[in-house]
């Protein structure tokens, strides 16, 4: 998926602008993803046809309007988080926005490098290992085990 555009709101308007970067990335996604977005933009053709309009070239894929031609306003997945949230009795102190974060330590967990998944989440990798280097224990004991070995093991 290539990712070029970023919705913002500036004075209570919408704008669609470069990315923070000005960078456009290209992001693999599974099989999954692939789905939900197929289906998203099966849903709003078949949104359009039921009132016979047709779909913008290139339109929004998450839209508030019947052709595509306006996207969602940047805090509805913040707003319809807190919602799933509060119906889950979770705590106010998770936000939407530490997925990234998550996604960014976890990558990491699992053996991705911190540049494939920083990229992946969009942040420029030199930003990113002064920030999201929050690991996970068992990486770190891993970690440490082997630059043991790689120094010699036991030396006392």
């Amino acid at each position: 998926m290539l990712i070029s555009r970023n919705i913002v709101k500036q004075d209570g308007r919408k704008i669609d602008r470069p990315t923070k970067n000005r960078r456009m990335r290209l992001v693999a996604v599974d099989d999954r993803c692939l789905r939900s977005l197929r289906f998203q933009l099966d849903a709003s053709t078949e949104r359009a046809q039921a009132v016979r309009i047709d779909l913008v070239e290139d339109p929004y894929l998450f839209t508030v309007s019947v052709d595509g031609s306006e996207p969602w306003d940047p805090d509805t997945i913040t707003q319809f988080f807190a919602r799933v949230r509060g119906r889950l009795g979770l705590s106010k102190q998770i936000k939407f926005k530490v997925f990234r974060r998550f996604m960014d330590t976890y990558g990491q967990e699992l053996g991705f490098s911190l540049a494939q998944v920083s990229i992946g989440a969009g942040h420029d990798p030199a930003v990113a290992s002064k920030r999201y280097t929050g690991r996970v224990g068992e990486s770190d004991r891993a970690l440490a085990n082997a630059m043991s070995k790689l120094l010699g093991g036991d030396l006392i």
